[in-house]
């Protein structure tokens, strides 16, 4: 499907596409309409997960904003306490890919995949919830 809007293609980043997308639809409530959120990894490690959103699945897509750019707690992932504990390790290293988005009681559930690239190709998944999926509303449980 074609992209059209300010989320399909991030000039200041070489023009590279969003990647490992994923969408779901947000029912619209007292006759709003309904939104389309589409979830991204960032082009860079230590760039987080993208948010845009849509009123349709056709497009404008629009980038409203990211996600999970610094983790609330790395210490509880694998890659930092685990194995790894002995490397120098920055939030800025960690890649976040592969966002999944459910929405399950009342509560959306997104899971996504941590990578340390820079000390041995560590992968951790991990998950946030939010109430909305507006922005400020996500929580980062590791």
């Amino acid at each position: 499907m074609p992209c059209y809007g300010d989320a399909c293609v991030d000039p200041t980043y070489d023009n590279l596409r969003y990647q490992d997308n994923t969408i779901i639809r947000r029912p619209g409530k007292n006759g709003a309409s309904d939104i389309y959120f589409r979830f991204s990894k960032g082009d860079h490690p230590g760039d987080g997960i993208n948010v845009a959103t849509s009123d349709s699945l056709s497009g404008q897509w629009h980038l409203n904003f990211t996600i999970l750019g610094q983790l609330s707690d790395i210490s509880k992932s694998d890659c930092v306490s685990g194995t790894y504990k002995s490397q120098n390790f920055a939030n800025s290293d960690l890649n976040r890919w592969a966002p999944e988005v459910h929405f399950i009681n009342n509560q959306y559930y997104l899971f996504y995949t941590v990578e340390d690239q820079k000390n041995g190709y560590c992968f951790d998944q991990c998950v946030a919830t939010s109430p909305s999926m507006d922005a400020g509303t996500w929580t980062d449980h590791g």
